[in-house]
């Protein structure tokens, strides 16, 4: 009985323990745009789906568009460069952020963690060199609001602390119940 309760408590808190987990990996997420950029073509990933303010991974698939084994070949010596213009554009709050192979799971893209600090368009140019290869291309990411709304804040702590209460009464009420074999026969 007591084997049952505790199995019952473990997997009540590993259920529980699953809404606080967000994962975050600079190894793709949405494709945001794939254009001509020079001689190569850029696709440009973002996570998470819906950008927010604060951190996101952003990914850069580059390759090449005119190579002599075919186009599409994966650009892997190539410096990528990502210029992050805010809403509100001043040259000294652009962000330049440089890419590499180690910041993504998967090494055929290169990554980075950017920060978003308003929300808006931001103007996201490219930038990416290889050898005597230039290209630059620019597309425009839309950072909403990271919304805290205070109902909502305290119904997510409160949905486990009741299921918690609801659990403990049920057990309770099992414990405090006769055995079956005392129950007045009926007649």
């Amino acid at each position: 009985m007591i084997a049952r309760r505790a199995s019952s408590l473990i997997a009540l808190f590993f259920t529980l323990s699953l809404f606080g987990i967000e994962t975050a990996s600079a190894d793709g997420g949405r494709l945001q745009f794939r254009e001509p950029c020079g001689p190569f073509i850029v696709s440009l990933f973002v996570q998470p789906d819906k950008l927010l303010l604060g951190p996101a991974d952003l990914s850069v698939l580059v390759q090449n568009s005119d190579d002599h084994n075919g186009p599409g070949q994966i650009a892997l010596d190539s410096r990528v460069v990502l210029v992050l213009t805010p809403p509100a554009p001043s040259p000294e709050h652009a962000m330049t952020v440089t890419l590499s192979h180690q910041a993504a799971t998967n090494h055929v893209l290169q990554a980075a963690r950017v920060q978003f600090t308003q929300s808006g368009p931001w103007k996201v140019t490219v930038r990416v060199t290889e050898g005597a290869g230039q290209g630059e291309c620019s597309t425009t990411l839309l950072v909403g609001h990271r919304k805290t709304d205070p109902v909502t804040t305290w119904l997510f702590l409160a949905i486990p602390a009741l299921l918690v209460l609801v659990y403990a009464i049920a057990q309770m009420n099992r414990s405090i119940r006769p055995p079956p074999d005392t129950w007045p026969k009926a007649i």
